[in-house]
């Protein structure tokens, strides 16, 4: 897709959508090896982050719409990095239909009882003197 004449939430939109597919299509083996160059460290936080650096973007440029042109070329940067270890035996329609959630309710409740109780007993505090 040409960005040049589209609006910046249209771009926005794209490249968070391209983010996301990529976060699903992520091969694995790439975080796992040991025989590549520092450049080519990669693990899910790469690709998480694509998405968290968007949602930033989106709520700063609300407020400050002069630096969608800068944030949208770094959103695109990312999505560029990424799209070299995607696997490229998984399509996006693949993808989406193996993590697509059916039973919404229940895995809502499941989701959000892991997420407040994930058989921590005491939190870690840190020892401050």
């Amino acid at each position: 897709m040409s960005a040049a004449g589209h609006a910046p939430l249209d771009v926005y939109f794209a490249l968070m959508e391209a983010s996301a597919r990529h976060l699903l299509r992520f091969e694995e083996r790439h975080a796992l090896r040991t025989d590549n160059s520092v450049a080519d460290n990669v693990g899910w936080l790469d690709f998480s982050h694509a998405l968290t650096f968007g949602h930033a973007l989106r709520s700063q440029c609300a407020r400050q719409p002069h630096l969608w042109p800068r944030g949208l070329l770094q959103l695109a940067m990312f999505v560029g990095r990424n799209s070299g270890y995607l696997d490229p035996d998984k399509f996006a329609y693949t993808a989406i239909r193996q993590w697509t959630v059916t039973d919404e309710t229940p895995f809502h409740e499941r989701a959000i009882a892991s997420i407040l109780d994930h058989g921590v007993g005491q939190p870690i505090f840190p020892r401050i003197g």
